[in-house]
């Protein structure tokens, strides 16, 4: 029960930590407002990281940190094989619901556009401290807080899954990208030990689609 608390509780901050940015947008804040309605952000994201670890490490031990060469090989597969299930997927719902890109992606987008101090705390954010508190949350606590360690795929497919329910999806489809993205980084912490392997992906994934929509809208 308690974990579960803390599970909700964690999933509760991550929707929350992005309410100042996005009243920035809303409020169109400049200057000095701004400036301390960002500097408030990402001081809350790195609080709420350091809660994330903390509940991590009260469940999970890592026996090593350590990035091997083997490591980096399974990063650089886990992204390759991620962008091209992507391209597959984006195809078709493309070519089902008429939809480019993913509703989740199309509202970062719309917020980039909506503020310049926005588009920079999102960038910084989105790229180096969403992949450290969304991989502590759905990878390292989760699955250590509510399976076994000896179970493999059960942890890959529930945490794939709940990673989607926190995107915005509009079908099946888009639905489906962020759960098998969520998979990958589950199989990857699995198969590894390691967080930090599957923060690496996922930082990878974010710097490549944080790249495209900057490209997008500069």
């Amino acid at each position: 029960m308690k974990r579960a608390v803390i599970f909700i509780g964690l999933i509760l901050f991550i929707f929350a930590v992005q309410i100042p940015v996005q009243l920035i947008g809303i409020k169109n804040y400049h200057g000095i407002k701004a400036f301390l309605w960002g500097a408030f952000y990402l001081a809350l994201f790195l609080v709420i990281i350091g809660l994330a670890f903390w509940a991590y490490r009260s469940v999970y031990r890592q026996h090593s940190h350590k990035i091997t060469f083997h490591d980096l090989k399974i990063i650089l597969m886990a992204i390759l094989s991620f962008f091209i299930i992507e391209i597959v997927l984006q195809f078709f719902n493309k070519l089902i619901f008429n939809q480019v890109g993913t509703k989740n992606n199309n509202a970062i987008l719309s917020l980039f556009q909506s503020n310049t101090t926005v588009l920079v705390l999102m960038s910084i954010s989105a790229v180096f401290l969403s992949p450290v508190l969304e991989e502590l949350v759905f990878r390292g606590f989760f699955i250590n807080a509510f399976f076994n360690q000896n179970a493999f795929w059960l942890p890959i497919v529930f945490s794939g899954l709940l990673f989607s329910c926190g995107h915005m999806s509009s079908n099946v489809i888009s639905f489906m990208i962020y759960a098998i993205l969520g998979m990958i980084l589950a199989y990857v912490y699995k198969k590894t030990g390691k967080i930090e392997v599957s923060i690496g992906v996922h930082f990878l994934n974010n710097l490549i689609a944080t790249g495209f929509m900057l490209l997008a809208v500069l």
